[in-house]
């Protein structure tokens, strides 16, 4: 008959630039000492997160990642990041305006050459009603 099993570790454990851990923890079902299956569960720790129901490797990780000369540096490159996120957000809005303040213009300068092209029109008719009415009355 055969014997199952099941062990639970964490297989993955990656400190990153920005000061957080991502962890995976492996759950393995086992027959006869065989690996029959797997699934994953993965989480993050992020500095100021309490600490105290992770794993001692975790534990481990998450202190040294976050002592004051790493977690200074990756929340100044977070901060940098988040500005120059906040930058593209802005010249993105501002190139859209640029864009709809550009077809406003153009709907401006259409509206204009209709209305000159019409008060063209208007001058043109009165001139030829004044010559009309000056050949009428010269001899």
């Amino acid at each position: 008959m055969p014997t199952y099993s099941e062990e639970i570790v964490f297989d993955q454990i990656n400190a990153k630039e920005s000061g957080h851990v991502e962890c995976r923890q492996a759950t393995r079902v086992l027959k006869d000492g065989v690996v029959i299956s797997t699934t994953y569960h993965r989480h993050v720790c992020s500095p100021g997160d309490d600490m105290s129901k992770q794993d001692p490797r975790i534990q481990a990780i998450c202190a040294a990642s976050w002592e004051p000369e790493h977690y200074d540096a990756a929340t100044a490159k977070y901060r940098e990041l988040q500005d120059i996120a906040d930058n593209a957000r802005s010249a993105a809005e501002a190139a859209k305006l640029a864009s709809e303040a550009a077809e406003a213009e153009a709907v401006i300068a259409s509206a204009s050459c209709a209305v000159a092209t019409d008060a063209a029109k208007a001058a043109l008719e009165a001139q030829l009603t004044a010559e009309k009415a000056l050949a009428e009355v010269a001899p």
